[in-house]
């Protein structure tokens, strides 16, 4: 299966050719135009205008999108993520034959709330609780969230101290087949093997531009 992958797009509209074959659209988060708030001082109506265009958008495509919401994602006043997509925020769902998408997603009020590791835990511990329920042995899982794990890759960027320890640990008690997040425009389009118990996957930090993910 080959999947469309895309994170931080701030509600830029990206190109998808129409000879493209995928089976589905994986967005880590940052999805829509920024806070409302931040454009009042151009044209009260702007906002609205950037939203409208961005559901458009998305409501246009074919293929399956599975989504987290990121931290820019807290006024979505068109619910362009929830009439367009499969939000997948904490939640474990299956997408077709033995592979399953966990989606991991903590986000407060405004888009500056920003979570820890004490934030993150019980959504993980949760997350791992729900894969042992659901997925049956020998599947494969997804993990996408749009807080990164602790990666080497981060500290080359200058972003080290970004990466969240309890991610870490729940790829480890999970195994997924591959670790999609976002959120570190230094890091997008970065890509990293991590070692887990028992073996390793891929972690995608993903960005605006496409990433394709064969599975």
């Amino acid at each position: 299966m080959n999947f469309l992958s895309l994170s931080d797009l701030h509600g830029h509209i990206i190109t998808i050719p129409d000879d493209l074959e995928y089976d589905a659209i994986f967005l880590a988060g940052d999805i829509l135009p920024d806070n409302p708030e931040e454009y009042t001082w151009l044209r009260p109506d702007y906002a609205m205008e950037l939203h409208t265009d961005c559901n458009k958008f998305w409501k246009s495509q074919t293929k399956p999108i599975y989504a987290v919401h990121g931290n820019h994602d807290t006024h979505d006043i068109c619910s362009t993520l929830d009439s367009c997509m499969h939000v997948v925020d904490n939640r474990v769902v299956h997408i077709k034959d033995d592979l399953w998408i966990a989606g991991l997603q903590w986000y407060g009020e405004a888009y500056y709330d920003l979570p820890t590791n004490n934030c993150l835990k019980p959504l993980c511990d949760f997350i791992a609780t729900e894969c042992d329920l659901l997925v049956p042995p020998n599947h494969r899982i997804i993990l996408m969230t749009h807080y990164p794990p602790q990666l080497a890759t981060l500290w080359t960027v200058g972003c080290g101290p970004l990466g969240h320890s309890v991610i870490n640990d729940l790829i480890n008690k999970i195994k997924p087949v591959a670790v999609l997040c976002g959120h570190i425009h230094e890091a997008a389009n970065m890509r990293e093997t991590l070692l887990y118990s028992g073996g390793e996957c891929k972690v995608y930090c993903l960005g605006s531009f496409r990433t394709w993910i064969e599975l």
